[in-house]
């Protein structure tokens, strides 16, 4: 607390649940806060001046915050009473979509949503280029990172949830699975290669389902000799047809030589 002199009559530092008692002579003064509370911006100087009656009126209620908006400031007789901000204006968050080897890829669509679910309108989103971190003015708060799709040849990663703090650092709050770290004041992202080779799952195979073409000719029969069975029956068949040829030529022979006698 200031006079208009500019000679600081009162300092202090508030806290929490508590206001503050100062006696101060009839006068005009300025309202200086030196420094913001955490989460909060820094009021403007604000000007007031101390009637004979102790009564206080506010004669400026300073210039625009960082947010662009005035200070909030009201008075009750002897009482004045000033409101700081949320500190919510926008840090600059740098991202990077690297592979295995740390050079940054294009191709990956990527979303960040608010929260910790990948839920409603992503605030933001973009594709990936290749050589070239991405830049974002996101507010202090809890994020969620989004792959949509990953780029030809890589896996997409699972949802990630981070942080933007109020001095604009990065904290990653669940990784699920996946590589990421802030470093360099970028939050880092890596893409695991997508394997290769052939699909050797066995739950893949096609198996014949018609067994009617089982007995069909396979790779490697051809010019084998087949076996043939004969029909059921067959051998009796044969057997009665020899027994009928004998009675026929016994037969024959009986008759001839009777005709001949």
């Amino acid at each position: 607390m200031t006079a208009t002199e500019g000679q600081a009559v009162e300092s202090w530092t508030s806290e929490a649940g508590k206001s503050k008692d100062i006696n101060l002579a009839p006068g005009t003064y300025t309202f200086h806060e030196e420094a913001a509370p955490t989460g909060y911006l820094k009021v403007t100087d604000i000007t007031f001046q101390v009637n004979h009656d102790g009564t206080v009126e506010v004669i400026n209620v300073g210039e625009k915050a960082a947010k662009g908006e005035t200070n909030t400031v009201a008075t009750n007789g002897s009482t004045v009473t000033v409101t700081d901000k949320d500190d919510d204006l926008p840090r600059k968050v740098t991202f990077s979509k690297v592979n295995l080897g740390g050079t940054e890829i294009a191709g990956a669509e990527i979303q960040i949503f608010q929260g910790k679910e990948a839920t409603g309108n992503p605030v933001a989103k973009w594709t990936s280029e290749a050589n070239t971190s991405h830049e974002l003015e996101l507010a202090p708060g809890v994020y969620t990172f989004h792959e949509a799709a990953a780029p030809t040849g890589y896996l997409a990663v699972t949802d990630i949830v981070f942080q933007v703090n109020l001095d604009g650092t990065v904290t990653v709050v669940d990784a699920n699975g996946n590589t990421v770290e802030y470093k360099d004041g970028k939050l880092v992202v890596t893409d695991q290669t997508k394997p290769t080779g052939p699909d050797k799952d066995p739950s893949k195979e096609t198996h014949n389902s018609n067994p009617k073409k089982s007995n069909q000719d396979k790779p490697g029969d051809k010019g084998k000799a087949k076996k043939v069975l004969p029909f059921t029956g067959t051998e009796i068949s044969f057997t009665l047809l020899a027994i009928g040829l004998i009675i026929i030529v016994g037969c024959g022979v009986y008759f001839g030589i009777r005709f001949k006698k």
